[in-house]
This record gives structure tokens, sequence and C-alpha cells, in this order.
């Protein structure tokens, strides 16, 4: 094996045209420089310098290797130069996968991180399938419901908050809705889901819990679709808060039945952003990731922490409704 230290100090003789000239800028002995230069030979089983008292010259073979080596060597400092650069600063292309169902959330948001960090490129894939983010060369992907792999690190984004919202027009058309069996008089936009209860929604209130059958004249199995049926005043919905939170704070949603908690026991529909390690996690996915929790969090009551991948679990619907 040729070792790099070698071949940079056969180029150096080269260019000083003398062993001593080298040895000088090295502060090595001019002997110790001969010797490399000679194993370096030997390895090779040519003759790369031709040797006088004073002065030694390329040979035929040596200017072939010279030329070779010089462009070898300065490719490899140069590679090492933009992996340095890329450790320290936030650049390069970023390859995302996200669910279409968060799209909403994400995209309107994105060029707040494109400004932050112009030197940045992202390929964005939105899919509903989980794939080996190794296997495929994904940074990092934002995956909704239980995970199964526990080698990928994970930062929990939401946390399961469910509610019941409706529009102020709605709610001004309608009859007033003071406990959960009110419902049963609504339109009841429900989630055709298949993980979820369509046709009873279970509330919880200071000293009951009840169970309310409800139906309406519109389902959906896409939760975005059933936000936009309750945002335009088709009925009542329940809905993951994040997916709703910045309607309610405009007042295009209203809170209904807010002293009931929507939650069932062993129910729980996160999302995470995953990646596959933290050891020299490179800065562009680093800001992402940060992006990301810091704009869930904005869509949070509490602020989601950092915990690694649950090892079991099944993929959950992206639903608003539950």
């Amino acid at each position: 094996m040729i070792d790099l230290l070698t071949v940079k100090i056969f180029l150096q003789v080269a260019d000083d045209g003398s062993f001593s000239a080298t040895a000088r800028r090295r502060n090595m002995s001019v002997s110790s420089i001969a010797r490399q230069v000679s194993g370096l030979e030997d390895r090779l089983g040519v003759r790369l310098l031709n040797r006088t008292t004073r002065h030694q010259s390329l040979t035929e073979i040596g200017h072939v290797y010279y030329d070779k080596m010089k462009k070898l060597i300065s490719e490899f400092e140069s590679a090492n130069e933009v992996v340095a650069s890329y450790r320290g600063e936030v650049r390069g292309t970023l390859n995302v996968h996200l669910r279409s169902s968060i799209a909403r959330i994400i995209i309107p948001e994105l060029g707040r991180f494109l400004d932050a960090h112009p030197d940045v490129k992202l390929n964005l894939t939105f899919t509903e399938q989980r794939t080996d983010l190794v296997a495929n060369g994904v940074d990092l992907a934002v995956w909704l419901g239980a995970l199964e792999d526990s080698s990928y690190i994970a930062r929990r984004l939401t946390f399961t908050e469910r509610v019941l919202v409706a529009s102020p027009a709605y709610l001004e058309k309608a009859p007033p809705i003071r406990e959960p069996k009110d419902l049963e008089q609504h339109n009841c936009l429900v989630f055709d889901g298949a993980q979820y209860s369509r046709d009873v929604w279970r509330l919880t209130g200071a000293d009951q819990a009840v169970e309310v059958p409800v139906a309406g004249n519109l389902r959906t199995q896409s939760g975005w679709v059933l936000y936009d049926l309750v945002t335009n005043g088709l009925g009542v919905a329940l809905a993951q808060k994040w997916m709703v939170a910045h309607a309610l704070e405009a007042g295009s949603l209203q809170r209904v039945l807010p002293d009931y908690d929507a939650n069932p026991v062993g129910l729980d529909v996160p999302l995470y952003v995953v990646y596959p390690h933290s050891h020299g996690l490179p800065p562009k996915t680093r800001a992402f990731v940060d992006f990301l929790i810091e704009l869930f969090r904005e869509h949070n009551v509490e602020e989601p922490a950092s915990e690694p991948a649950p090892d079991e679990g099944s993929d959950a619907s992206d639903s608003i409704a539950a």
C-alpha cells in the first residue's frame, strides 16, 4: 500500500528539484526524504527520478506518474475542503419525503427556511408510503403514527389532541350545542378512516364519558377535504388540533363543547420527523429538522420533546378526524 504522505513527498521533490530543498521545507533529513522516494520506486517497480549529486529530474515514466498523481492529490484535497465546508455550513441538496397530508402546513412556510439558508436546495417527494431512508438516499422524512424501525432517530412534531370544531356561519344558523347529545341534531362531518370509529364520537367530560352516535350528509377519507368542508360551514367535525390551530386562532373555526376531551385512551397518532442517524448529521439536515420543530410548535399547545423512535406499532391514518 502506497501512503499519501510518500506520494506528496515525491511530488514536492519533483517540484523542488532536489532532496535537500524538500528536506528543508518539511524539516526532515535528506536521507529520510531519499528513503521515501526510493521506497515508492521499489513498490512501483520503476525509477521515477534521475539522480545526480545535486539535482534530481523526472524520468519519462516519472513525468507520467507526476502528472497523474498531481491531479489526484488536487482532487483529494478539493474533496476534503468541500466536506469541511459542508460540516460547518448549511448547504447542499436535501432529499425530503413528506406525507401529502401535511403539505398545506409545510409548503407555505418553506420560504422562511430557504430565505434563511439560501445555499440549500430542497428535493421534495410527497408520498404516503414509508421507504428505507438509507437505501433511497433520503435525508429525512415526516411520518404519521407509530414507528416500527427503532434504528431511526425521531423527533415528535405533534401531540395527538382532537377537538370538535365548526365554522361561525354554521353555528349561527344551527341549533345550540350545549352537551354531547345535542350533536345528534347536527350535520356531523364524518371521517371514513379504517382506524377510527366512523359513526360514534367518544367524549369525556369532568364526570362522565359518553358515546354519541353521529350522522351527516358528507363523509370523506381525506383529512384535508374534511378541513375544507368544516371551514366552509357544512357541519361539525372532529379534528386533529394541529391541523385547525391557525383556523381557530383566526376565528374561521370555533371550538364546540370545549370542556369535553375527544381523545380516546390508546389512540395516539403523532407526527414524527425521522432521519437515519444523528452521528455526523449534516448541518442542512439539522437545520430542516429544527425548522419543522419550530413550525409545528406554532400548532401545538406544548413543545414536543426529543425522543427515540418507538419500537413497535402500525402506521396510522393521516386524518384530522377520529
